[in-house]
């Protein structure tokens, strides 16, 4: 777009380029981006993906969302190490579809940081795998309980700078994006003279000014007087300056009477009197002592004993057997038989219930396939007491959707035996230690 200005130089103005979502790409960028806040307790990761999709005249629709896996090497941030590049480069290369119109119009990424800006990783990895000058980078503001936002950067005058937002994600219809063009000179045009209207003819006034045109002289401009009278600070006179001073001989009046009060209330307590002297009073007559009968000899109690030792509880090591074949097998009904009815933490949840424990799992099966739980290694039983254990382990699982996923995480339990055997009433990812995309 572009605007003439009164020195005939014709300067661009701010360009609008819609960018459209569709129902595919914000499902997989919000699956993404839920997965990864929760794979960490508290903090949760960040995640990262390439935006698929075509470009038209002045809009840029996303089509479809295609995550690209990080090994999490230097934490919970999105960088990107040598084999993920190669994952990158992968997503890139392989074509999305038969249609020949879907090219890669952008990346994204989660953010779990304090501001919302890109950094030298964003913007190394934005130039080197995103050359078009029309790509988008969209920056995802996720937090635990809160609405997402989305922030979206452009290519303005070959540099990566922010466009739109911060808005709510998803959106419902377009986002426009506003693009600022250099300024462009254009030939000065001669300015078009404008019609005068004719004016009455002047009649002749002796100077020659007979059958000449003028046109009318404006009439004078009123300027209303003001509907209120203007508000004033009131002058100081003499008098006020010479004001004499305040009598401040109340002061010494209430004094006085609060005096007074305080002394009738002292001796209104008796409290000023003198205390009455003390009469001698007589010894009392010696009493001769009475005969007391002897008491009968006392029987010595018994001495208590301790109470018995409660038994100890046998260590889970059967139900924590009948629990990995569960794994194993990836019933979720069967998994979540093992849980407490009340589970006090799960993955980063307080107080959930064992049926959300069998929706989640239910839920994660038909978003990534069903997950196989390849081994589990160096488990080992902590007892917290008669009734409690702690049990650490490392599993490692694999995919079997879409995108074939492999990892292994270190998982930490907490178990309580109650009437019906040990349960679990906790359980929470302490640390991944790598996750892999096997295609």
């Amino acid at each position: 777009m572009g605007v003439l200005s009164n020195e005939g130089v014709f300067v661009e103005t701010q360009t609008a380029v819609s960018l459209s979502f569709l129902a595919a790409a914000t499902d997989g960028i919000i699956k993404e981006t839920v997965a990864a806040l929760h794979a960490i307790p508290r903090r949760g990761a960040e995640m990262g993906g390439v935006l698929v999709g075509h470009y038209e005249e002045d809009r840029i629709v996303v089509e479809d969302f295609e995550p690209v896996a990080c090994e999490h090497r230097w934490g919970p941030l999105y960088r990107l190490s040598e084999r993920d590049l190669r994952g990158l480069e992968e997503a890139l290369q392989r074509p999305p579809s038969t249609e020949a119109s879907r090219v890669a119009v952008g990346f994204c990424r989660s953010d779990i940081r304090l501001g919302t800006e890109l950094d030298e990783h964003d913007r190394d990895l934005f130039e080197r795998y995103f050359p078009d000058t029309r790509a988008v980078f969209l920056v995802l503001k996720t937090e635990r309980l809160q609405p997402m936002e989305a922030t979206y950067f452009a290519r303005t005058e070959s540099a990566l700078s922010k466009v739109a937002g911060p808005l709510p994600f998803p959106v419902e219809g377009a986002v426009a994006l506003f693009l600022e063009a250099p300024v462009a000179e254009a030939k000065a045009e001669p300015a078009m003279p404008q019609p005068v209207e004719a004016a009455e003819p002047v009649a002749d006034d002796g100077n020659g000014a007979a059958n000449s045109f003028w046109p009318p002289e404006p009439p004078p401009r009123r300027i209303p007087p003001p509907t209120r009278p203007r508000l004033t600070a009131p002058s100081l006179t003499i008098a006020d300056e010479a004001r004499p001073p305040r009598d401040r001989r109340w002061l010494a009046i209430v004094a006085v009477l609060c005096g007074a009060a305080g002394i009738f209330g002292f001796w209104s307590l008796d409290l000023g009197r003198k205390p009455a002297p003390e009469l001698p009073v007589a010894a009392p007559a010696a009493v001769a002592p009475k005969e007391t009968a002897p008491s009968p000899p006392v029987a010595p109690r018994p001495a208590e004993q301790p109470p018995a030792p409660k038994p100890r509880q046998p260590l889970p090591d059967l139900m924590l057997s009948q629990w990995e074949k569960a794994l194993h097998s990836g019933n979720p009904n069967a998994i979540a038989a093992f849980y407490a009815p009340r589970v006090e933490s799960y993955f980063g949840e307080r107080n959930v219930s064992r049926a959300a424990v069998a929706r989640s799992l239910e839920r994660s099966a038909q978003r990534y396939g069903k997950t196989e739980v390849l081994r589990v290694s160096n488990m080992r039983v902590t007892p917290l007491g008669d009734d409690r254990s702690a049990v650490t382990f490392r599993k490692q699982w694999q995919t079997s959707g879409r995108h074939v996923y492999t990892g292994e995480t270190e998982e930490r339990l907490i178990l309580a035996n109650s009437d019906d055997g040990w349960k679990i009433v906790s359980e929470q990812e302490t640390r991944v230690l790598w996750t892999r995309r096997s295609r």
